[in-house]
């Protein structure tokens, strides 16, 4: 009995609009006479109209067809009884809200045959910089030229950095007060000379070399690895003529160093005497 009196009273009822007629891409509300209490489903759309927001039996859409807009019934149940309900055909004006121009009907949702040239109302509300208003007192600008100062700024600084790292000999094993020459041949009367400790030995070795390296090529670097030297040793004729010399020093080095092969007191004083006349040669002192 429940369930007919809901049809007829969803067949008697006018439905509840905010404005008609509609207009086309314009929300329209529309209230369906549903009971209360009762549970309602979601509207289903087509291409006539959208469904833009739902509350309950509160819909709201946008039609999108000239001429006449039907929506869909909306289903509604309560407890084991289900129903439709249905609100009257609304009429849709055959015009869009920011132009005079008619359109014509049924060339929606495909070909919008507007003319040539949009009103210049319709534009405007594009211009969204003429509704939040001009730049106050050219603040644009001040933060392009700051953002610039701070750009030049960063870039000097990582510039000078650079440079001073390069100029800046890394830390190692400072040289020492007297002449290199004499320093290299003192390695003759190490205590590790005479103990046959040529770990120790050619460790004191290399740091003599890496210091020839950097008086006579300015490459103070030694961190770099023998390779690294070479490559930038070989940029230029002096260079390339150093590295060629130094080749079997260095290769007698690492081999002492790190692959253990072990020396004489003899072989070790003939590599001693090669490196201190490479340093005598050109006023090394």
């Amino acid at each position: 009995m429940s369930l007919v009196c809901c049809i007829l009273w969803a067949l008697c009822a006018a439905p509840a609009a905010d404005s008609l007629p509609a207009r086309l891409g314009i929300p329209l509300s529309l209230r369906f006479d549903v009971p209360e209490g009762w549970s309602v489903g979601e509207l289903p759309e087509d291409s006539t109209y959208t469904v833009l927001s739902q509350d309950g039996p509160l819909v709201t859409v946008v039609p999108l067809l000239p001429g006449t807009l039907s929506v869909h019934p909306l289903r509604a149940w309560s407890g084991s009884d289900t129903t439709s309900f249905s609100v009257p055909p609304v009429p849709v004006e055959p015009r869009f809200a920011d132009t005079l121009y008619n359109v014509a009907p049924g060339v929606f949702p495909v070909g919008v045959d507007l003319p040539e040239g949009r009103p210049e109302d319709y534009l405007r509300r594009l211009q969204f910089w003429e509704v939040w208003g001009g730049d106050p007192g050219g603040v644009t600008k001040w933060i392009i030229v700051g953002a610039c100062l701070v750009l030049l700024a960063v870039a000097a600084t990582l510039h000078l950095a650079r440079r001073r790292r390069r100029a800046v000999e890394p830390s190692g094993t400072p040289e020492p007060p007297g002449g290199l020459r004499e320093d290299i041949l003192a390695l003759l009367e190490h205590p590790s000379y005479g103990a046959a400790d040529w770990a120790e030995f050619y460790r004191r070795y290399e740091e003599l070399m890496r210091m020839l390296v950097a008086r006579k090529s300015g490459i103070a670097d030694r961190s770099l690895t023998y390779r690294q030297l070479r490559d930038r040793l070989r940029d230029g004729v002096k260079g390339a003529d150093l590295y060629d010399r130094l080749s079997p020093l260095v290769r007698e080095t690492e081999m002492q160093r790190y692959a253990g092969w072990g020396s004489t007191r003899d072989r070790a004083a003939r590599f001693v005497r090669s490196l201190a006349e490479l340093a005598g040669e050109g006023g090394e002192r």
